[in-house]
């Protein structure tokens, strides 16, 4: 004879399924096959397997195309040599989190780290040229900090930065 056992959904005693095995099943084994035939039930009360227009119009909402395009966009331009100088006054460890790609990515991130000019770029007046004191002027940052540092209310403020990155640090 085979082993029959009743599964019910949990609140709901009319509502069960028997399934008959051919053999014992162990209890881990039974909360699987009540986790598979929770799904059956789910995906039978939703109308099955079949799939609809309104299913497949959803499914490609999840996908996108895309095409390599080429456009031109007017640039302002810095000194490149600033980020290495910047590099060079205040090394490779981020001035906010104190990350080092090196140590993180080993020789993958050996050298790298981004200058972050802490005077805005919208204070410079177009071709003026403005003299940059590159140890008061720069923060070298890691790439999340970087990015963060330019949401903040003013990206020239690194103090004020450096105040929220050690406080999100304390709440972990």
């Amino acid at each position: 004879m085979p082993y029959c056992r009743a599964i019910t959904r949990p609140g709901t005693p009319s509502a069960s399924l028997t399934i008959s095995l051919p053999f014992r099943v162990s209890w881990s084994y039974e909360r699987n096959l009540r986790t598979a035939a929770a799904a059956y039930r789910a995906l039978t009360f939703r109308g099955g397997l079949d799939v609809t227009p309104e299913a497949e119009e959803a499914a490609s909402a999840m996908s996108l195309l895309e095409e390599r395009r080429y456009r031109y966009h007017r640039r302002i331009e810095r000194n490149s040599n600033a980020a290495q100088q910047a590099k060079g006054v205040h090394g490779l460890r981020c001035q906010a989190c104190s990350m080092n790609f090196a140590e993180r990515y080993g020789h993958l991130g050996a050298g790298y780290i981004e200058a972050h000019h802490l005077r805005p770029i919208s204070s410079l007046e177009e071709g003026v040229p403005v003299r940059y004191d590159i140890k008061t002027d720069f923060a070298v940052l890691c790439s999340n900090c970087h990015r963060m540092i330019h949401r903040t209310e003013n990206p020239a403020d690194l103090n004020a930065f450096q105040e929220i990155v050690t406080a999100s640090g304390r709440q972990r």
